[in-house]
């Protein structure tokens, strides 16, 4: 059981190298587009959706790692 919680841990790390900055490009560039374009409701609210977006990800990928940590250990243990 451990070595799976390892494995989905070593996955969980390995992809947000490349996930985050990927998101982050296409969210904040979605509202770069939309203030380029002259709509700036449309790019603040794109902005504020990013942020609120990537955020919510951040902390549940954070938090699903400690919780495999966590439940590593217990195992270990």
């Amino acid at each position: 059981m451990a070595e799976l919680v390892d494995s989905r841990q070593e996955r969980l790390r390995r992809n947000r190298w490349w996930a985050f900055p990927l998101l982050a490009l296409i969210f904040f560039g979605t509202s770069a587009l939309w203030f380029a374009s002259g709509s700036v409701g449309a790019g603040s609210l794109m902005l504020g959706l990013a942020v609120v977006a990537i955020g919510w990800l951040a902390w549940n990928n954070f938090r699903f790692d400690r919780r495999l940590s966590q439940m590593r250990g217990r195992l270990r243990s």
